[in-house]
């Protein structure tokens, strides 16, 4: 029987024949990036500005801006519309 994993010095693992899953770059929260005005925001909690910076500048030409907040003892991200 032979074995998918060899074992080296720094004790770390490295595994043969594991899948690699699908790219997935779209939150739930990008259709609702895509359907704000300027002016609008929404709260995303659970994320960091620079988390979401791929996200925000692959919708161009929309231009957002975002902060780092907590709202009711949930921390997270409020994104604004700017243009």
């Amino acid at each position: 029987m032979t074995s998918n994993k060899t074992e080296t010095k720094q004790k770390y693992v490295i595994d043969k024949g594991i899948p690699i899953p699908p790219i997935s770059r779209k939150g739930s929260y990008t259709s609702v990036l895509r359907q704000m005005k300027v002016g609008d925001s929404v709260f995303i909690k659970d994320k960091t500005p620079s988390g979401l910076g791929g996200t925000l500048s692959s919708l161009k030409p929309r231009k957002f801006t975002s902060r780092k907040v907590t709202e009711k003892d949930t921390e997270g991200v409020r994104v604004w519309r700017i243009e």
